[in-house]
C-alpha cells in the first residue's frame, strides 16, 4: 500500500469515529499532506457537524456540496480570498465562523442563511456588514471584535438586530 493510500485510510478511520476532535484532526492533517479532502470526507458527510477547513485549493465550491448536513462551519480562507457565495447552499449551518480571515466584505448572500444562530466575524477588516443583515431572523449572536466598523454602521446593525447579542470586545 502506498504511503498516501495508508494516510488516507488512517484519516478516514479518524472521520469514521464520528468524534468532532478526530474529524477536525483528520481534515487538518489532510490539508497539510495535500490529500484530496473531497475524496477523504465524502463517505462520512452525515457524521460531520463541525469542520475546520484550511482552504488552500480551488475546489471550494465542489467541497461545500459534501458539507450539506453540517451544522457548524469554520472557514480559514487563503489571504485575500473572498467568502465563497456557495456557502448559502448549506441549509443546516447554524454556526458560521469566518473569523481571522482579514475580510473586508461579507457577501450579501450570507443574509439568505436565515437558519444562522451564530455568526463569528471577529478579527477581520470589516467596516460594514451586508445591508440585508436583518434577514438573519434566527441570529442570536454576532461577534464583531477587532473590526474597524464605523460607528454609524454599528448603530444601523443594532437597530436592525435588536434581539441579537453583539460582541464588540
Amino acid at each position: 500500500m502506498s504511503n498516501q493510500k495508508h494516510q488516507i485510510k488512517t484519516l478516514q478511520l479518524l472521520i469514521k469515529s464520528g468524534l468532532q476532535s478526530n474529524i477536525e484532526l483528520a481534515i487538518q492533517l489532510a490539508n497539510h499532506s495535500k490529500i484530496d479532502i473531497e475524496t477523504l470526507i465524502a463517505p462520512w458527510t452525515p457524521l460531520i457537524e463541525i469542520l475546520e477547513l484550511n482552504l488552500e485549493h480551488d475546489s471550494l465550491s465542489e467541497l461545500l456540496v459534501h458539507l450539506i448536513n453540517s451544522k457548524s462551519l469554520y472557514l480559514a480562507l487563503p489571504k485575500g480570498a473572498p467568502v465563497p457565495k456557495s456557502i448559502i447552499h448549506l441549509p443546516f449551518v447554524e454556526e458560521l465562523d469566518l473569523a481571522c480571515n482579514d475580510l473586508t466584505t461579507i457577501p450579501e448572500e450570507i443574509c439568505e442563511m436565515t437558519q444562522l444562530i451564530s455568526l463569528e466575524l471577529h478579527e477581520n477588516s470589516l467596516n460594514y456588514l451586508p445591508k440585508n443583515i436583518h434577514l438573519l431572523t434566527n441570529l442570536k449572536f454576532l461577534y464583531l471584535m477587532n473590526n474597524p466598523i464605523f460607528s454609524t454602521e454599528l448603530e444601523r446593525i443594532k437597530t436592525l438586530l435588536p434581539n441579537v447579542s453583539i460582541k464588540l470586545y
